[in-house]
């Protein structure tokens, strides 16, 4: 039996303490009351609201202890209760035992339940960054496709205008061209009519010397 459930002796007056009876009755009373709220908090989950049922098995196991040390003056005193309050301390270790072992159960579920939070709210977060990132990267390729197309615009415009300054550079010459071909058109012909007539004068002297 554990030390913490020895009685010490004392000199309190037996008359001032309920009777023997009284007092097992108590504490089969407060027993079977643990013995529910034992049931009760060891079913109830981490994460559900069970600081009351804590708070009342706490309020139950400290009165159980008095009583418990109350019974224990009346069995020093008659050794006849010494078994019976034996039994009584037995059920009040093992239900603080039982109390204390659930309690570290709920607590370590707990805990667990926040790592578990914990780790997901930290992979939701790497996760939208990872989403987040990737728009970024979408975002810079069409950006990056948007400047490509501007340049081959910028290109295709460039071309465009060499394109029309050598066409006018073409149509600005080609009425020169023609100007200079028919002065050149227009020389052949009177050239060709001053050989006509040289050659009709000449053929004229030529008959007129014949026929002298």
């Amino acid at each position: 039996m554990s030390k913490r459930y020895q009685q010490v002796p004392t000199q309190e007056n037996l008359d001032e303490l309920p009777s023997w009876e009284s007092l097992r009755k108590q504490a089969r009373h407060l027993e079977y009351q643990i013995d529910s709220r034992l049931i009760s908090y060891s079913q109830s989950s981490a994460n559900s609201t069970n600081t009351s049922i804590q708070q009342e098995l706490t309020t139950l196991l400290q009165t159980l202890t008095k009583v418990s040390n109350d019974m224990g003056i009346h069995a020093q005193n008659n050794p006849q209760y010494s078994h019976l309050h034996s039994r009584h301390v037995s059920n009040l270790y093992e239900y603080n035992k039982e109390f204390k072992k659930t309690k570290a159960n709920i607590q370590s579920q707990r805990d667990h339940l926040e790592l578990l939070a914990g780790d997901y709210s930290r992979s939701s977060h790497l996760s939208e960054l990872t989403r987040m990132e990737q728009s970024h990267n979408d975002v810079d390729e069409i950006l990056q496709h948007a400047m490509d197309s501007r340049d081959d615009l910028e290109r295709q415009q460039n071309d465009l205008r060499n394109s029309t300054g050598r066409l006018n550079r073409a149509s600005a010459i080609f009425p020169q061209l023609r100007t200079v071909l028919n002065q050149i058109q227009t020389r052949k012909g009177r050239d060709t009519i001053i050989l006509g007539s040289i050659i009709g004068i000449l053929t004229c002297i030529l008959l007129w010397y014949a026929f002298r």
